[in-house]
């Protein structure tokens, strides 16, 4: 299952060469294009961008606002975009929010049964 995929897809080209330059179809490909990719000035809707993506990543905001911040950076940045149905169906898009839900649940209880990991001591870090 696909964390955070959202319905609409965006498709980035150049505007110069008209050349793709990325598919970005969950928030975390948008983080990801953000972190090791991004091209354009690192401006407020950049930085609103990456911290919508990190917060809807953690299950803090919703995947449609880090889509939407996303978009307003790229249309910032002068992207060229279009958008395409990240979703092939309707039941693309419940099977994805039943999985994440179970998934919330399991994994909730997981974290509750293992220990804390001690951080490494500093002289072992590189």
């Amino acid at each position: 299952m696909i964390s955070g995929l959202w319905k609409m897809g965006v498709v980035l080209h150049d505007r110069r060469s008209g050349k793709e330059i990325a598919r970005i179809r969950t928030t975390r490909e948008a983080g990801e294009f953000l972190l090791d990719k991004w091209s354009g000035e690192r401006c407020a809707s950049y930085r609103k961008a990456v911290v919508t993506c990190v917060s809807a990543m953690r299950g803090e905001s919703l995947h449609e606002s880090a889509a939407t911040a996303f978009i307003s950076a790229i249309i910032q940045a002068n992207y060229g975009f279009n958008f395409f149905e990240a979703y092939w169906d309707v039941f693309d898009l419940e099977i994805s929010r039943a999985a994440d839900a179970v998934f919330e649940e399991e994994y909730s209880f997981w974290s509750a049964q293992q220990p804390a990991v001690p951080a490494q001591p500093a002289s072992a870090q590189h």
